[in-house]
């Protein structure tokens, strides 16, 4: 169902969920709605966010890199109340786009995509306040350990 509804992130998308008072893993998917910045280890950009509908968010995003290099992403976020679990679609056109599951556990979300040729890669968001969060891109070879590739932090507006 979740690939029926749209394909997509990650992101590098990279907002927490955090909203703990809200009834429904649903509406903990509104809580990026808006325009988020970001700045990491290799680049800076921006995201930003808006509903589609009750249960789906989309979110366009903008890359430069530190050498001036621009990537322009289109992202799909939702919940599968089947599987209990967030989602992330996130679409480039160099790269044709990757698909992550999320999970929450306190004020840590972890994304994780379909590993690929034994790599398996994930970010973990941090959340800090309601307008910032620190995140890491890993990646594991074979199931070895994790290795931050990519750290970084995202405030809300600009």
């Amino acid at each position: 169902m979740r690939r029926a509804l749209g394909v997509f992130l990650v992101f590098s998308l990279l907002v927490p969920l955090g909203l703990q008072g809200q009834s429904t893993e649903l509406e903990k998917v509104q809580f990026f709605v808006g325009e988020w910045t970001y700045e990491h280890t290799s680049g800076h950009g921006t995201m930003i966010f808006e509903s589609f509908g009750d249960d789906l968010l989309y979110a366009k995003e903008e890359y430069t890199t530190d050498s001036g290099n621009l990537t322009k992403m289109f992202h799909v976020m939702g919940f599968d109340t089947e599987e209990g679990t967030y989602w992330w679609r996130r679409f480039t056109r160099s790269s044709g786009g990757a698909f992550f599951t999320g999970t929450v556990e306190g004020n840590t979300l972890t994304w994780m995509a379909e590993p690929s040729e034994g790599r398996q890669t994930r970010m973990v968001q941090e959340k800090e306040s309601e307008d910032l969060f620190h995140f890491r891109w890993e990646r594991s070879v074979d199931g070895g350990p994790w290795e931050a590739t990519i750290e970084g932090t995202t405030k809300r507006g600009r």
